[in-house]
């Protein structure tokens, strides 16, 4: 048999797949209890926390269960306000430590991806910068010219453990702008965020 015979141009069930993954291969109990497992820590079920692991013989469908549900979670993005990360192999360098494995991330995640964060991040704290200037306005304080006063206010205005990281990804939103080289630790920051 050939997969041309199944309308197929490829297999669909590689043993190492490459991109995403749509279909599911293993019994649909497992698939159930894998997507309830990420359902659980969605935005809105802060709080919940949710641990599995996954394990069985070379060839079982860990790697095609793990793509899978990374495949779901980057393309249902009414359900999922997430990043989802498949680290091909446990070591991602000489001795693994969290610093490591967050710089893998900040690199599979990409300048253009983070950019786009940055982005996000600008337009969330701009919005917030004008529903201030618009109470200012009500309140009297009189026609509110340049809002960018407000800046500090909307970001004094988060967690302070939020704050650094809030300005960092807002300057990450200009051109020129090195904040994917610092946070890949390619580079010391320039500015007065997580200064030294």
């Amino acid at each position: 048999m050939k997969m041309e015979d199944f309308d197929l141009r490829q297999d669909p069930f590689p043993i190492v797949p490459d991109g995403p993954v749509h279909n599911w291969a293993g019994r649909e109990g497992l698939k159930e209890d894998l997507v309830d497992l990420i359902s659980g820590v969605r935005a809105r079920d802060i709080g919940v926390t949710e641990f599995g692991i996954i394990y069985g013989e070379y060839g079982s469908g860990k790697s095609h269960a793990l793509r899978y549900l990374k495949t779901l979670i980057d393309e249902d993005v009414e359900e999922f306000s997430s990043l989802a990360f498949y680290v091909e192999r446990p070591r991602v360098a000489t001795k693994l430590n969290f610093l490591e494995l967050y710089k893998y991330i900040i690199i599979s995640l990409g300048r253009e991806r983070l950019k786009q964060i940055c982005l996000r991040v600008r337009a969330i704290v701009d919005e917030r910068v004008g529903e201030l200037a618009r109470i200012a306005e009500k309140a009297g304080v009189g026609p509110v010219g340049d809002s960018s006063s407000f800046v500090d206010v909307a970001i004094e205005n988060l967690r302070a453990q939020d704050r650094p990281m809030t300005r960092l990804l807002m300057r990450g939103a200009g051109e020129g702008s090195k904040v994917f080289e610092f946070l890949a630790g390619m580079e010391k920051c320039d500015g007065a965020e997580f200064d030294g």
